[in-house]
């Protein structure tokens, strides 16, 4: 159900063929040691790393496509988010339990 939900989300706001595809070009970005800020900041179509295998991908609009890095090669989407608070509320939970995991 949450995968046709962000399909169908994707394809309401006319994203789907221009983001879920193969070899897209993005600018990957990545936080410096110690480092809360990106310089310059993020912009649409920057793939932000944020920890591990846990990707961003900024959207226009700044919706954010969350991914998951698969041993090194693809990437699979695992979150759309079109609220900057319920993406926020992701990564809380997602480095509470990831912290609490090791």
């Amino acid at each position: 159900m949450f995968l046709t939900e962000m399909l169908n989300s994707l394809r309401t706001l006319d994203l789907l063929d221009f983001y879920i595809k193969r070899n897209l070009e993005v600018n990957i970005r990545k936080f410096a040691e110690g480092e809360l800020n990106l310089n310059p900041p993020i912009q649409p179509n920057d793939l932000v790393h944020k920890s591990s295998c846990l990707y961003v991908l900024v959207l226009p609009r700044w919706h954010r496509l969350m991914l998951w890095h698969i041993r090194g090669r693809l990437f699979r989407a695992i979150a759309f988010y079109d609220n900057h608070d319920e993406y926020v509320a992701f990564l809380d939970t997602f480095y509470s339990n990831y912290k609490s995991s090791i």
